[in-house]
């Protein structure tokens, strides 16, 4: 590695496009690209779930881990939108959220639960979204666009 970590920020750029072009290849995104994530931890045992989500998935592949959607809910208060999950037992790191036209997609694994939610939310700015989750609740905020 040089001085001045050029491989390791090669090395991220080609990790994050193989994951997309991935991601694209199994019809998880849209390929024109109009989708945005932020992984609020580190390693990710799950999938983003797609954007067809419309409520409680089948049975999953592993019988150990139970599904649930989350009670979630929607304010504005100004020009913030604000949007909370019950996720009890979540981490963090275990944690992912993305944003897809109109929706905020939130999915998390917590000792064999899964929790996935689709919530529509109203226009928002991406750039200025910020979260939190402490004791089993995770608040996002973001300016309305």
């Amino acid at each position: 590695m040089n001085e001045d970590g050029k491989d390791d920020e090669e090395r991220f750029y080609k990790v994050i496009r193989d994951m997309l072009t991935e991601a694209m290849k199994n019809g998880r995104f849209p390929s024109e690209g109009n989708f945005s994530i932020t992984i609020a931890g580190g390693n990710l045992p799950i999938d983003i779930i797609p954007p067809e989500f419309t409520g409680i998935q089948e049975e999953s592949k592993n019988p150990a881990v139970k599904e649930i959607k989350p009670h979630t809910e929607v304010h504005k208060m100004n020009n913030e939108i604000i949007i909370s999950a019950d996720l009890p037992g979540a981490k963090e790191e275990d944690t992912a959220i993305a944003v897809e036209d109109d929706f905020l997609i939130i999915t998390s694994l917590s000792d064999n639960v899964r929790f996935s939610a689709r919530v529509k939310i109203p226009p928002i700015k991406k750039e200025t979204m910020k979260h939190v989750l402490k004791n089993g609740l995770l608040e996002i905020s973001a300016i309305e666009s």
